[in-house]
């Protein structure tokens, strides 16, 4: 009993301390006059991840290295260099450093896992920002690998038997599915949410012309159940969203389909050359066409998961765009400004001149990475 009642107080008098602290907090913004949306955020940080309560930024260090790979995962900076994975909360407090061998690393990650692996490579490894999950060994060459929200994952590798082989893993590791191409090669994979259905971006040449296809198949069947020509388009990268639909970003077009393969909308890149896109969350699609070296303009667009699009034309130098949630974050040579969905400027921070690229949060809060450093900008 008494054991109890020691247990009992202790837990009483942590949460004591945790509820002065955080009136504490509040009583220095009200009495400075800023209580705004962003000095709320600013608590949720202080208290759940250990930046101070009135702080603008906060600071990340990490080894350097030109071949380092991020993505924000619950709110953990993670990365992915030749020799390590490494994971560090807001606060800069490390929290994975896991020794790998990453000749040239790349990353996929969902909300709540990652997997690194080596382009070109064999090696494969699937973590968490607080543990290493997984280590595997392809046959062959790995040319994407692309993790969904569940914890499933393709793998798309070279294969002696054929031109490439996609393999669908699930969330404990065990392949469930793979499809052999012997015609054409592939360029990108997907599973769905839950892992049910897989989609498959293939490419080739039928009578001397090129031509691409969608084929969207089960992981319990061998057949494809629907398949999508695409024509004379590349194929660059399969997003699956939350309710089932497929985005397809193409280099001169984007779709949004159904589940089914049906075309629910088709947005056009204008003749303008893809940049970069990001698919972050898989609720927005940010895609960046710059016509810079024809003497044209840059142009954003923001697709929706109801496959609307909006867009923006940008007049200074852009050097990497990033979605997440409501926000999509555009970089440039000396400031990162977050628009909403409405690509109306919600903040802009000034950045210095090491950044290399810059990530939103769903929050609007910007991660600005350098060459060993990150900075958490929060308005």
């Amino acid at each position: 009993m008494s054991a109890k009642r020691k247990g009992s107080k202790h837990l009483s008098g942590r949460f004591a301390v945790f509820i002065t602290i955080l009136l504490f907090v509040c009583s220095v913004i009200f009495l400075n006059n800023r209580i705004t949306s962003g000095s709320l955020k600013r608590i949720s940080y202080w208290i759940f991840n250990g930046v101070r309560g009135d702080a603008t930024e906060a600071s990340i260090a990490f080894d350097a290295n030109e071949y380092n790979r991020f993505a924000v995962i619950n709110g953990n900076l993670c990365v992915v260099s030749p020799e390590k994975l490494m994971s560090y909360k807001l606060s800069g407090k490390s929290t994975l450093n896991e020794a790998v061998l990453l000749r040239s690393p790349a990353i996929s990650a969902s909300k709540s896992r990652f997997a690194a692996y080596d382009l070109g490579g064999l090696n494969f490894y699937v973590a968490t920002p607080e543990k290493l999950l997984y280590s595997g060994t392809c046959d062959a060459q790995i040319l994407n690998i692309s993790m969904n929200s569940s914890g499933d994952f393709t793998v798309v590798t070279d294969d002696d038997d054929c031109k490439s082989l996609v393999t669908v893993y699930d969330s404990k590791f065990e392949p469930v599915y793979k499809f052999h191409s012997s015609e054409k090669y592939i360029f990108d994979a997907a599973v769905s949410p839950g892992g049910k259905t897989v989609a498959i971006a293939a490419y080739g040449t039928t009578d001397g012309s090129f031509n691409a296809e969608l084929h969207l198949g089960k992981t319990a069947e061998d057949s494809f159940y629907a398949t999508v020509p695409l024509g004379a388009s590349m194929p660059l990268d399969i997003t699956y969203r939350k309710d089932g639909k497929i985005f397809v970003i193409c280099n001169d077009r984007s779709l949004l389909l159904d589940g089914i393969g049906n075309l629910i909308s088709e947005i056009s890149h204008e003749d303008m050359p893809l940049k970069s896109f990001t698919a972050a969350d898989g609720k927005h699609i940010a895609i960046l066409l710059d016509n810079y070296q024809n003497g044209g303009n840059t142009r954003l667009l923001l697709v929706s998961g109801n496959g609307t699009a909006k867009s923006m034309d940008i007049g200074d130098d852009v050097y990497s765009i990033s979605c997440a949630g409501d926000y999509v974050s555009v970089q440039y040579a000396d400031k990162c400004t977050v628009y909403n969905d409405e690509l109306t400027a919600d903040s802009e921070f000034m950045i210095p001149a090491s950044i290399t690229h810059c990530i939103v949060n769903s929050d609007g809060s910007v991660l600005s990475v350098g060459d060993n450093f990150a900075m958490l900008y929060v308005e």
